[in-house]
């Protein structure tokens, strides 16, 4: 069975394995994250098949994340209907209810991405990182590791996560995938120059924004439930808005996955400027040899490389201890893919490959 490699920064993983994913962690991270998995009694948080030294397998079919649908959205400028970005958001919130109120919690997130958010081959929707959030952490003081990425101010300042956090998560993240919505036409209205029939609509969506983001968790709403009469209160100022559409949310991501799952993904690169080009982002090389030519290995093989393979065309004639030779090749994927190629540098039971199409750039 062909694996496909969701999410892989250092030694954290998450490999879909058709029926299920497995998620690699650090040894003390299995019991907690097994725990708000059992605990959690929700159809969007995956349960638990069994737990290994380092890894627990979860029943989840998952063959993409969010940041993969957006990135599938976002280069044509297509946008989806506003009653399924409703229905996502409600998903959002029942998820993380279910997780504060679970036996044990709460289990709250205070940091998460779009890769946190992964898609079954069915379009149904699954929550990942409750026990240990491991699509997310700091670089220089700034979240990394992941497209869409959102952190509770309390969480950045080292603070632990409440249920406060993930209500600034559910509204930043809504947020961040506006520009992939077509926002229904009284919201829009109600930000344009002052109206008076908008005043209203606008004084409480901007009050909303100003009391959901503070960064004073205590002067936000406390819970999921004062989060959602928030925006019962926007709704009953436009009873016009479209409600939420499950179906046709969970119809748009079957299809989209399935096109995923069968379009490659295509990587055009500039040679001398050891530039790539990837949906849509540039990826700068030139300040990383050691990636390029592990990019230039990937490309031009015609089957997957075994580790030995890559080494010796990355380090050619090289002598290095094997244990180090193959914990450097580990850092030099790990780096590739956090440059931009994670949804793409993938991993069989042969080797490594490019699950894309690699051409020269004009």
């Amino acid at each position: 069975m062909v694996e496909r490699v969701l999410y892989a920064p250092g030694r954290r993983s998450l490999r879909a394995l058709g029926d299920r994913v497995v998620l690699a962690c650090e040894a003390d991270e299995v019991s907690a994250i097994a725990a708000a998995h059992e605990s959690i009694v929700s159809p969007h948080v995956a349960r638990v098949l069994r737990t290994l030294d380092g890894s627990i397998e979860l029943e989840c079919d998952a063959v993409a994340d969010l940041a993969e649908v957006v990135t599938h959205l976002g280069p044509e400028g297509r946008r989806v209907p506003y009653a399924f970005g409703v229905a996502f958001n409600e998903m959002m919130m029942d998820t993380l209810e279910a997780a504060h109120h679970a036996q044990g919690g709460p289990f709250c997130l205070g940091a998460m991405s779009w890769s946190n958010l992964l898609v079954g081959a069915s379009g149904h929707l699954w929550m990942f990182g409750f026990g240990a959030n491991f699509s997310t952490r700091l670089e220089n003081g700034r979240l990394a590791d992941g497209r869409g990425s959102v952190q509770a101010p309390e969480v950045l300042l080292g603070a632990e996560p409440t249920p406060a956090s993930d209500v600034y998560l559910v509204h930043s993240m809504l947020k961040r995938l506006l520009a992939y919505v077509d926002v229904a036409d009284e919201l829009t209205r109600a930000l344009a120059p002052a109206t008076e029939s908008s005043r209203e609509l606008r004084h409480a969506l901007v009050q909303l924004d100003r009391d959901v983001l503070d960064a004073d968790p205590t002067t936000r709403p406390t819970s999921i439930a004062e989060l959602r009469a928030r925006y019962r209160a926007i709704r009953e100022l436009t009873p016009s808005l479209p409600h939420a559409d499950a179906d046709g949310l969970r119809a748009f991501l079957a299809e989209t996955a399935g096109t995923l799952a069968t379009t490659k993904p295509v990587i055009t690169y500039q040679l001398e400027q050891r530039m790539l080009t990837f949906a849509g982002e540039a990826i700068d090389l030139s300040r990383h040899p050691v990636l390029w030519r592990l990019f230039l290995a990937l490309a031009h093989a015609d089957a997957p490389m075994d580790p030995d393979a890559l080494q010796e065309a990355i380090w050619p004639d090289e002598k290095i201890v094997p244990r180090a030779a193959r914990n450097r090749l580990y850092v030099a994927i790990a780096g590739l893919r956090k440059a931009g190629l994670r949804t793409v540098l993938r991993k069989q039971e042969t080797g490594y490959f490019l699950a894309a199409t690699v051409e020269p750039g004009s």
